[in-house]
């Protein structure tokens, strides 16, 4: 009801109505935290993943050891570019249940974000352990082994990730990097060689 009158008149009356039935809402001891994960899940689907990520909140505070809950609160700040909050989100989850597949990817890709790549590195393949055509998880571990120079470990998982999602263009175009880097530092050997002057 909140979020329908500021929809259809944003006037300051409106936002000041809205508030205080937002404010009941959250309050009321009615919540439920299916229905708020529901609705998360379909703000998400409109691109409004800030104010998901409030309804994800509240569901933590109503159910604070579900992994489920976390593990929304996380993609959700993650989508958002916070990649602290949601790394703490992640390993909240990961306390509750340490073989949730969502979570172990998430705290991974954030781990990577952040710049951590050695650490993404462990929880990227207990994801795949888990499920090992996880497309989401393979293309992490393939960004993470591209990052660190590691490109005979990640060609292998860029194929496998498009073998299973041909239309994916950021494994096509990762697959590419990673042909283009071991192609220049062929190259690079031969020049050297070269350069050598004869023994």
């Amino acid at each position: 009801e909140a979020l329908a009158l500021v929809e259809d008149d944003p006037g300051s009356a409106h936002i000041a109505m809205a508030v205080r039935l937002a404010h009941r809402a959250f309050k009321s001891r009615m919540l439920d935290p299916t229905e708020l994960m529901d609705a998360g899940h379909r703000l998400e689907d409109q691109g409004r993943v800030e104010l998901a990520a409030e309804y994800y909140a509240a569901v933590v505070k109503l159910e604070p050891g579900a992994a489920r809950g976390w593990t929304n609160l996380g993609e959700a700040r993650r989508k958002l570019g916070q990649y602290d909050a949601a790394l703490e989100a992640f390993n909240r989850a990961l306390l509750r249940d340490e073989t949730y597949l969502w979570a172990l990817a998430g705290k991974a890709e954030s781990l990577r974000m952040l710049g951590r790549l050695d650490d993404a590195v462990e929880p990227f393949e207990r994801a795949l352990a888990r499920s090992p055509d996880h497309v989401f998880a393979i293309v992490g571990l393939a960004s993470v082994h591209t990052e660190r120079g590691a490109f005979r470990e990640a060609l292998p998982l860029w194929e496998r990730a498009l073998r299973l999602r041909p239309e994916s263009g950021y494994a096509s175009d990762g697959l590419a990097r990673c042909h283009e880097a071991m192609a220049d530092a062929v190259t690079q050997r031969v020049s050297e060689g070269e350069a050598r002057p004869p023994s």
